[in-house]
């Protein structure tokens, strides 16, 4: 953080992103931190289904790193999933507010679940409990503290990116809601995407001449 704060801020970087698993409680190499699985097996959960900070890689929680984040005059931000957690499907766990549980909301159909990660069920866009669950999620990561959110597997599903940001318009804190993944958005849901702060336009870049020439391709287009 203190490098981030001293050596990019001042170049506008100031948006620090904890990328997907901060809530997976992982199984460990024995001996090290290290994990010894991609994507967690389990998930670390409230009784309402929202995700907490993983016991095994943030044991005192997040707030420490977050207050100290926005001590440095940065803001702080989190990775979310598409859906409700299969976790709280397979406890049937109450939506926050209602009377309906995660099993009335969940869509299990698998041409409707993220293809890389499991750790979510689709939810269905016309049941009243979906609203309300992304309406408590939102509400409890802004209680967190939390200014960006990259929720990822959104951009082919203009409901839930609807869903999102309607919640966040119901919470008092600013959040930037940036819309992930790349390469799948529809132009003729522009609308919606507009509801977001942030829309991305490529797959995954890493530090190799390919990727950067494909970024610029994008932007030219």
């Amino acid at each position: 953080l203190e490098a981030m704060a001293t050596k990019l801020k001042p170049f506008g970087y100031e948006y620090y992103v904890v990328d997907l698993g901060w809530y997976g409680e992982y199984e460990l190499i024995p001996g090290t931190l290290y994990p010894a699985e991609k994507h967690a097996s389990d998930l670390n959960l409230n009784e309402f289904g929202y995700p907490l900070p993983s016991s095994c890689y943030f044991p005192n929680g997040l707030d420490a790193l977050i207050d100290r984040c926005h001590n440095l005059g940065l803001k702080f931000g989190l990775h979310m999933m598409r859906g409700i957690p299969r976790k709280a499907v397979t406890l049937n766990l109450p939506i926050e507010g209602t009377s309906y549980h995660a099993r009335d909301v969940a869509v299990t159909d698998p041409e409707l679940q993220c293809r890389w990660c499991h750790h979510n069920y689709a939810m269905d866009p016309d049941h009243p409990g979906t609203q309300a669950y992304y309406d408590g999620v939102i509400a409890h990561l802004a209680r967190m503290g939390v200014d960006f959110i990259k929720y990822d597997d959104i951009v082919p599903y203009p409901e839930d990116v609807e869903a999102v940001a309607r919640a966040i318009d119901k919470v008092a804190r600013p959040m930037v809601l940036s819309l992930s993944p790349g390469r799948l958005a529809d132009p003729a849901q522009i609308a919606i995407y507009r509801m977001a702060n942030m829309l991305r336009i490529t797959s995954d870049i890493w530090d190799d001449q390919a990727d950067i020439d494909k970024s610029f391709d994008a932007w030219k287009t």
